[in-house]
């Protein structure tokens, strides 16, 4: 994959994927920073009934919609085939390599999507915002995450903790995170799908929390 391809995660100045990073999110002390989009999952799938369809975009290791699956029909789609085929072998659920632009799904199949900490990856996020909205049912919610970067504590914390400790996981360049969102940005992108049903901040105002709803 090429560094600045259309829709695709960003990779640092060596085009490495940062999965082998990735698959350690819920092990001490990066469950910390994680904790409040797993609560915010698992309290929107307790709404579902049973069978509901949720749909895990850039779902990486699929550490966030573990234990959906099997109550809830979980799809899982990530345009990288290492996380994929990682899925297919640890995880419950279904797992398929698509691009979030061009999902293979039909119009108002997923009560719920989850997507979380993917949209600052991308170069153009409303084509996928507009393609989530497509193929989520009119009621349903979007769970979206990302960093908060108009907070002086996670400025610094990518520019020590990710500078020694996060191997190809560099949020501070701009080939990982083409996009760097603050809370105005990322609602006024948002507004434009979906109607904002909550807005959070967690982690000491480190992460934005977004649930969306398709109307």
């Amino acid at each position: 994959m090429q560094t600045h391809n259309k829709n695709r995660l960003g990779r640092g100045e060596n085009n490495e994927y940062y999965f082998s990073y990735n698959q350690k999110s819920l092990t001490f002390p990066r469950n910390i920073f994680h904790s409040p989009k797993l609560r915010a999952t698992k309290a929107l799938a307790k709404e579902l009934p049973d069978e509901s369809f949720v749909l895990d975009a850039g779902c990486g290791a699929g550490y966030v919609s573990v234990g959906l699956a099997p109550r809830l029909n979980l799809i899982g789609v990530d345009i990288e085939k290492e996380a994929i085929q990682f899925c297919q072998k640890n995880r419950k659920g279904k797992f398929l390599q698509a691009n979030l632009s061009k999902l293979p799904f039909q119009d108002n199949t997923f009560e719920l999507i989850i997507f979380t900490n993917t949209i600052e990856h991308l170069e153009y996020p409303e084509e996928v915002l507009k393609e989530l909205r497509r193929v989520l049912k009119p009621g349903g919610k979007l769970l979206v995450s990302t960093e908060n970067c108009s907070s002086l504590l996670w400025v610094i914390l990518e520019n020590t903790w990710y500078r020694f400790f996060g191997g190809p996981c560099k949020p501070f360049l701009k080939e990982v995170h083409p996009q760097r969102y603050t809370p105005k940005s990322l609602e006024n992108q948002l507004e434009k799908f979906f109607k904002i049903v909550s807005f959070k901040k967690a982690i000491f105002d480190m992460e934005l929390l977004v649930v969306g709803e398709k109307i």
